[in-house]
């Protein structure tokens, strides 16, 4: 409604828009939750005359299948693992905490990209082309290439209605770095009224600022070789796998103490299943290659109507088994 009112006002949208349109835009139910955030130009197109072929409708239930099993075979499978570290980190081992902090990112990957996959494979069924909101973001280079990765949506959404309303870059230097801090403190926030969420905005903006200064000023804190890349990699995914403590803890002393216990070296609790996280840490990042390097897999794509029978069969199989499912660990924000 917010990005509504914002375009309506700017003379963005110059059609009329009546309440009809206002309502089924905002009652579209497969992005109510935590689809893609759509602006409202993206579905008006489709709102009068939606159409579905053949071909959305295969692609549609595929999404919806895809969704499904990075929900509930493989995010789920994980959760059972990490769960039990979230509630009571302080009895576990540092180097559980540090597993931990490795499977709950690739948990939130497959839990939040499931949820987009079957609101995009919904809006397919209806005749919408809903916005990608998910291009491999564990095949990062640099922070702010994360943000080109990662909630498209989002990331698009607060650069156009808080980054670029503030000044953007095109004010003075220090002044764009605060933009960028207070548009993140901001997304923070709009993730709910904690501490916890203020300080990971606040963090993800400082090092997109002190991503930028650098580049600003040409410094190059490595020297130009074959292993700055992979250096540069593992640093920047550690930051904000670390960061990400802050949602699965309830305060920001929890999130202190795991940091502490993370990185000191204190004996406790070993995690258990760990085989089962590399298992779904593998087939995570699997999915990634398929959104990093498309070309690469064109070959299954005349298997995929073969595969569709089966893989529906197998997808109900186990939902008519699965009685424990978690709720969508994104659906809370």
């Amino acid at each position: 409604m917010i990005s509504l009112s914002v375009d309506v006002h700017k003379k963005t949208i110059t059609e009329p828009v009546s309440l009809y349109d206002v309502a089924s835009y905002t009652l579209f139910f497969p992005v109510m939750i935590a689809g893609p955030i759509t602006r409202f130009k993206e579905l008006r197109a489709n709102m009068d005359s939606p159409t579905l072929t053949k071909e959305d409708m295969f692609e549609g239930v595929w999404k919806i299948l895809t969704g499904i099993t990075k929900k509930v075979v493989l995010s789920d499978a994980i959760a059972s693992i990490i769960y039990p570290i979230f509630r009571e980190p302080e009895l576990y081992s540092s180097l559980s905490i540090l597993l931990t902090s490795y499977f709950f990112a690739i948990h939130l990957y497959l839990d939040f990209s499931g949820l987009t996959d079957i609101a995009r494979g919904l809006g397919r069924l209806l005749g919408f082309n809903l916005p990608e909101n998910f291009k491999a973001p564990f095949f990062l280079n640099s922070f702010s290439d994360f943000w080109r990765r990662w909630h498209l949506s989002f990331s698009f959404w607060i650069r156009d209605y808080i980054y670029i309303p503030l000044g953007g870059s095109r004010v003075s230097e220090v002044k764009g770095y605060f933009n960028l801090l207070i548009t993140f403190i901001l997304g923070g926030l709009w993730h709910g009224a904690s501490l916890n969420f203020v300080a990971w905005g606040f963090l993800t903006g400082f090092f997109l600022s002190v991503e930028r200064f650098l580049e600003i000023k040409q410094i190059n804190i490595l020297p130009e070789n074959k292993i700055k890349p992979y250096i540069k990699y593992i640093f920047v995914l550690h930051i904000y796998m670390i960061s990400w403590i802050l949602f699965f803890t309830q305060s920001l002393a929890d999130a202190f103490t795991v940091m502490g216990r993370m990185v000191t070296f204190q004996n406790g609790i070993q995690m258990k299943y760990i085989e089962t996280g590399v298992y779904v840490l593998v087939l995570g990042m699997l999915f990634q290659a398929t959104e990093e390097y498309p070309e690469k897999f064109l070959w299954f794509q005349k298997y995929k109507r073969l595969i569709l029978p089966i893989f529906s069969f197998i997808i109900v199989l186990i939902l008519l088994n699965n009685s424990g499912n978690k709720d969508f660990f994104y659906e809370k924000f």
